[in-house]
């Protein structure tokens, strides 16, 4: 097997008794270490129930109970998701960076990238 990549040789399994090849992408072995998958997908299935089953109400009360019309503008709701969006990634970043990593997105080369992606956004 002189000359063969690591990862393309063959891994025996004795518990298993059979043969594969190793064909382990990089950082695998990191994640299995924080595998949290399962957890992550049981989240997310609760996220999207909750917010299936929640939506009606929200659009119920939005609408005036006598009329049954809107009462909301049109363009409201986009400028308040973008509000909200701001706020949540704001936290985002402080919770998986920090300070430090906060502190960053308010320099001028940052800023300037984003800024232009969110106007053509």
């Amino acid at each position: 097997m002189a000359g063969r990549d690591a990862r393309s040789q063959p891994l025996r399994d004795p518990e298993v008794g059979r043969a594969g090849f190793n064909v382990e992408t990089p950082g695998a072995a990191a994640a299995r270490e924080n595998d949290n998958g399962a957890a992550l997908q049981g989240g997310l299935f609760a996220f999207f129930t909750l917010t299936r089953a929640v939506h009606p109400l929200i659009v119920k009360a939005a609408k005036d109970p006598v009329s049954g019309k809107v009462l909301h503008e049109g363009i409201s709701v986009p400028i308040v998701e973008c509000i909200f969006t701001l706020i949540v990634a704001q936290f985002m970043t402080v919770g998986f960076g920090g300070l430090g990593q906060w502190r960053e997105i308010w320099r001028k080369g940052p800023m300037a990238v984003f800024s232009m992606i969110g106007c053509l956004y």
